[in-house]
């Protein structure tokens, strides 16, 4: 028989779209393989120009489509929300109620509704409304509790979380803090600097205000980045902060980078300061900074074993695109597709074992020691510690059309372009079967997708 080649003109309503080519006789569940992987979201239907739904196993011929058609495809609204830091995970829904599973997985859902934006710390939620209130849920001493600031948590435009505290930056640039005061709850000390903040970003138990005039304000526990009055008037023109456990470091628009807080965990970056220019991003493992510098090279420093050291594979390290971290390892995935990784082995340091298969690779997610890898054909890779999601053997079958990977301390979960949720790793954590346990029926209609603040645990 022949096969009849034909381009179909796909249309998102952002605007986004893209010309897929392909042949009539394949079905139209193809055609979704194939725009989610040129688009890299999930596509949930296709409706043709008069308005009528395609149907998933028909072929493009059946559908009605010729050379040269215009469909528009439909995209939902589930977000899955994932932090290496929390042992949970949490799914905000389209209506704006959210879904959470493993150690965190009996909170009071109930109370989470209209909600926008949500921020996790070890063993809790805050979550921001659609009004800019805000309504916490989880474990007291990590943070649920904020009916001290009740009152002052309105107009809110997100939140951001250290180990046991929250930060809540406000309409106007002003910031509000609850939970631990040793984590960064209390920013009382520093209220009258914090005014035209436009982020902010923690460390395990501090925090750190980015000004709209490029200044920095930190509070916290003094020891682990809350203080950085030794560095302060090297703290303009800021643009970026990351934080390992102890230390932050801060990118300025002149590529160059300032660091403060415990030295060997990163807060001491004169072994490589001359190498640390036209900087663009910076990636942060538990005692580690990695940077991807203009020309796609990375530099490293703080604890060797924490992957502050990349010597061993620093040849490799060319066309560097996105860097991703464990607590003590980094893999960086270059423009060709190809994964290097370096730190400690356990951590997932050392991907030996699957290093063949990665290639094609577009996004990764790491726990607390163990990385996965999502491949442009939709399938998964995972490597490091077994305990922590570093074995997706299980579950692998399943691990298709795989729209995004996100990860929790111990586990990992895989949005699909249908709208399940596949999970690995430990229960607790949120892996194993978690969510198809509870929640299975209920993840549908997936596109649009966001993650929490990639932190650290203790």
């Amino acid at each position: 028989a022949c096969i009849m080649s034909m381009s179909v003109h796909v249309g998102l309503l952002s605007g986004h779209s893209c010309v897929v080519d392909t042949d009539a006789a394949l079905t139209v569940a193809e055609l979704r393989r194939k725009v989610q992987q040129k688009l890299q979201i999930g596509v949930s239907a296709f409706v043709d120009d008069s308005g009528q739904l395609l149907q998933e196993d028909q072929s493009l011929s059946e559908a009605g489509l010729q050379d040269g058609c215009r469909v528009t495809a439909a995209a939902s609204s589930v977000k899955l929300l994932g932090s290496r830091m929390c042992k949970a995970f949490a799914l905000l829904r389209p209506e704006g109620s959210v879904i959470t599973w493993g150690a965190a997985g009996e909170l009071c859902r109930g109370e989470m509704r209209n909600v926008e934006h949500i921020a996790a710390s070890v063993a809790a939620f805050a979550a921001v409304q659609e009004d800019g209130k805000v309504v916490c849920s989880g474990e007291p001493w990590a943070g649920s509790d904020c009916s001290s600031v009740s009152e002052q948590l309105r107009h809110i435009k997100t939140v951001r979380a250290s180990s046991t505290a929250f930060a809540a930056l406000t309409e106007l640039g002003t910031v509000v803090t609850w939970g631990s005061k040793s984590s960064g709850g209390d920013s009382q000390a520093v209220a009258e600097q914090l005014t035209g903040v436009v982020d902010i970003v923690s460390s395990w138990s501090a925090f750190a205000a980015i000004r709209e005039d490029g200044s920095l304000v930190t509070w916290g526990d003094v020891y682990r980045g809350g203080d950085s009055r030794p560095v302060q008037k090297e703290l303009r023109n800021v643009c970026h902060v990351a934080g390992t456990l102890m230390s932050f470091a801060a990118l300025r628009k002149d590529g160059s980078v300032v660091t403060w807080g415990e030295e060997w965990s990163g807060g001491d970056n004169t072994a490589v300061t001359d190498a640390l220019q036209g900087v663009q991003t910076i990636v942060a493992s538990s005692r580690a900074f990695a940077a991807i510098t203009e020309h796609g090279r990375v530099i490293t420093w703080g604890d060797v074993d924490s992957g502050g050291c990349c010597n061993s594979v620093q040849p490799q390290l060319f066309s560097i695109c996105q860097v991703c971290a464990t607590d003590r390892a980094f893999a960086a995935l270059r423009t060709d597709g190809r994964v290097i990784c370096w730190g400690n082995a356990e951590s997932g340091g050392c991907c030996d074992q699957v290093q063949s298969q990665l290639n094609n690779i577009r996004q990764m997610a790491g726990s607390s020691c163990a990385f996965a890898a999502l491949r442009s054909d939709g399938t998964v890779l995972a490597w490091g510690d077994p305990r922590c999601g570093g074995d997706s053997s299980e579950v692998e079958p399943h691990l298709v059309d795989v729209v995004q990977i996100y990860a929790s301390l111990c586990a990992f979960s895989a949005l699909l372009a249908n709208g399940d949720v596949i999970t690995w790793g430990q229960l607790y954590h949120g892996g194993g079967d978690s969510a198809s346990e509870y929640h299975w029926q209920r993840l549908t209609d997936v596109h649009s997708l966001q993650v929490v603040p990639d932190l650290l645990r203790h």
